[in-house]
């Protein structure tokens, strides 16, 4: 066998290895996330998000009138609602969230250098800890909306930290920044206070001044 052979062969064997994680881990998120809709916050943010598109549905409304803090979740669903049911917008969201987030955490699990079982199981106890633990309601997985797609992007900031690349860094803690300003804005700060305490500071802002 040629070396372009054996070559081709592991890069397929990789390909497929890193396909078939991203199947278990969306397996897991929908475990712990496939409830009906309208899910939490589903039955208040996405009718929010087509009256954005759509004034005359709900008109009068307090709350689909009020001043819209997830302005970016809400120009996406509004913008499919203008054609899709609600519902359907909602497991197009969820369908979104769950593989952003099962790409996120294999990027963190790379970056950790944890074998696939083991970011599985890390997965499996972070998705209990959320649902049972102090985390609660905090909606990293489950109805669509604004938390769903900002928790993703933090963990890519993460695994982007771990890996020494912070021009990558402050990219996605400000894009979960822009989906949800407290969960990206913590994030972000906290990030911030990392970068803060690493050596050869005067060097390093002079490089990542554009990106900050």
């Amino acid at each position: 066998m040629s070396d372009v052979q054996s070559g081709g062969e592991g890069n397929l064997r990789r390909r497929f290895s890193g396909l078939a994680e991203l199947w278990v881990y969306l397996c897991l998120i929908f475990l712990s996330a496939s409830g009906a809709v309208p899910g939490i916050n589903e039955s208040h943010y996405l009718p929010k998000a087509k009256h954005l598109w759509d004034s005359s549905f709900a008109p009068g409304d307090l709350f689909l009138e009020s001043h819209d803090s997830h302005f970016l979740t809400s120009m996406f669903a509004g913008l499919l609602a203008r054609w899709l049911p609600l519902a359907t917008v909602a497991w197009l969201g969820r369908l979104l969230s769950w593989l952003l987030l099962a790409w996120s955490w294999q990027r963190l699990r790379r970056s950790l250098e944890l074998s696939p079982v083991a970011g599985a199981l890390a997965l499996a106890g972070w998705l209990l800890a959320v649902h049972y633990g102090n985390w609660a309601g905090e909606w990293v997985v489950g109805g669509f909306e604004a938390k769903t797609i900002a928790y993703p992007l933090v963990l890519l900031g993460l695994a982007s930290m771990i890996a020494g690349k912070w021009h990558w860094v402050w990219l996605w803690m400000g894009a979960a920044m822009a989906w949800h300003p407290l969960v990206g804005g913590w994030a972000g700060l906290s990030a911030g206070l990392v970068w803060l305490f690493q050596p050869e500071l005067p060097r390093r802002m002079w490089q990542q001044l554009p990106w900050l």
